[in-house]
């Protein structure tokens, strides 16, 4: 397999059968010699890995276009607490594509469920956790970490994010909260539905791989789809909105829902952070301000700074030193590092 560019390559891989029958079978051995004889794609070689990893659910029988009967079933579960009959379950079945639909996602904004159907957010946690212990993790800047939660589902939390969830998951909905970013990895169990709570929205899932991006501090929301097939709903400036997603569409909401929209993202862009690999595709200076405070756990100043900044890059698990190098260079600034390490001082000098 010859690497004529990293979205090719990535694209190659995930549609490599070898390839993924390695993967399937934890044949380390195999992956190692992969890996030695592609030393340039390594981060594409584990962002696949991931993907294929995250594809392993049995899924049997169309999911219906018409999503209104399945919004009313979820509607009357969350004010009646009652489980619906086996024989209603949403089920989708096994498609092929790049990433392999996995199994059926449904978004509904929690805005449209307080507004129609008055249940407040911590009513419907109250409703399906019962007594169980609530846990709470936070990252600090700096910091990411990995959460397997007790039903097997895995989440991996973006710095400066926190996720709530009970120790025990009761009650026929498996409920988390969560301020920043995580993708989450759901195991598979169609009578409870795993579902996030993110400020205006929430996400149900049966089974599949997500990014929900919900920073306090950003105005807008990302629920990313990585597999299966969804469909979104939410209350939009006076509007009810409803979209259905394919893998590699993503829904951008505003934090006041007033804009709701499609559209498709760049899976690096989406995805990479997980892992270790900082992505900017023509991002502005508040983004890249963003993201090296969030990733190094530092505190950026910066001074000059008198046009705007459309900055692509990337950086594959790099200090903050080389970063900041590679970056000035660029864009033309020098910088200097507080004793602790922990203030970024920018000084642009020659605008590029």
């Amino acid at each position: 397999m010859s690497k004529d560019s990293t979205g090719d390559f990535l694209d190659r891989l995930l549609e490599d059968e070898h390839f993924k029958n390695i993967v399937l079978a934890e044949d380390k051995e195999m992956l190692e010699e992969f890996r030695n004889a592609h030393p340039e794609a390594e981060s594409d070689i584990d962002l696949a890995i991931d993907i294929v990893r995250s594809q392993q659910f049995s899924i049997e029988e169309e999911l219906e276009e018409d999503f209104s009967q399945i919004h009313d079933q979820l509607f009357s579960r969350l004010k009646s607490g009652q489980k619906l009959k086996p024989e209603q379950a949403f089920r989708l079945p096994w498609r092929k594509s790049w990433y392999l639909a996995a199994s059926v996602v449904l978004v509904l904004g929690l805005a449209y469920w307080v507004a129609f159907n008055k249940i407040p957010e911590k009513e419907v946690i109250a409703q399906n956790q019962g007594q169980s212990e609530q846990v709470v993790k936070t990252n600090p800047k700096g910091i990411k970490s990995v959460i397997t939660l007790s039903d097997g589902s895995r989440v991996t939390l973006n710095s400066e994010s926190t996720i709530s969830y009970p120790r025990r998951f009761h009650g026929d909905k498996r409920v988390v909260l969560l301020e920043g970013e995580a993708f989450f990895e759901v195991e598979k169990d169609r009578e409870h539905p795993f579902v996030v709570i993110s400020g205006n929205t929430s996400t149900t899932a049966l089974g599949t791989s997500f990014n929900i991006r919900h920073y306090p501090d950003e105005i807008e929301s990302y629920i990313s789809l990585a597999t299966g097939k969804v469909k979104v709903e939410g209350k939009a400036g006076g509007r009810n909105e409803g979209e259905i997603l394919l893998p590699g569409e993503q829904i951008v909401a505003s934090k006041d829902m007033i804009t709701f929209k499609k559209k498709n993202y760049d899976y690096k862009e989406v995805f990479l952070w997980k892992e270790k690999v900082i992505y900017w595709n023509h991002a502005s200076w508040q983004e890249i301000s963003n993201t090296l405070e969030r990733w190094y756990g530092v505190s950026v100043e910066v001074k000059g700074l008198k046009k705007e900044i459309s900055y692509s890059g990337q950086f594959d698990d790099q200090s903050l030193e080389n970063v900041l190098v590679s970056m000035g260079y660029t864009l033309g600034f020098s910088h200097a590092l507080d004793a602790k390490k922990k203030i970024v001082q920018i000084e642009f000098t020659n605008p590029k």
